[in-house]
């Protein structure tokens, strides 16, 4: 079986595994998106579990008071749903203002599990609470 994963053009892989165990993943450019492939053998019945690790630079717009982080998920049909999980660290000296329902907020970090299914979009907005979030905007340090 061939796998075949999708990210932005900017995406930078940090860390691929299978089954825990850390290995290499091909890298292409397929239509202006970051192709991670890797190849699988399994014998009828068996799984293995692939994780990839990465950040994608441009995914944060905004500013030094308040951004928005967007992610887009493409679940493909299986016959066993693929199992996402999505851990975003909040930016230091920011909150999170509102998150994509179902996402969870615990301390510096908003994350979600489930199943990939279809088209899935998930936002994250964060703040710099006020004053120091204005005060920057003034003096131009933000």
């Amino acid at each position: 079986m061939h796998v075949s994963t999708f990210c932005a053009a900017s995406c930078l892989l940090e860390r691929f595994s299978r089954d825990g165990e850390v290995g290499p993943s091909g890298s292409e450019v397929e239509l202006s998106h970051r192709v991670y492939s890797t190849v699988l053998r399994l014998p009828g019945g068996a799984e293995t579990r692939l994780s990839y690790a990465w950040s994608v630079e441009d995914a944060w717009s905004g500013d030094g008071v308040r951004g928005v982080y967007r992610l887009a998920v493409l679940g493909q049909t299986t016959i066993r749903p693929t199992e996402l999980r999505i851990g975003i660290r909040v930016p230091e000296g920011m909150v999170v203002a509102r998150a994509t329902p179902g996402m969870r907020i615990e301390g510096d970090r908003v994350s979600w599990e489930g199943h990939a299914v279809g088209l899935m979009r998930f936002e994250v907005e964060f703040v710099d609470p006020l004053p120091g979030g204005v005060w920057r905007t003034l003096v131009g340090s933000g």
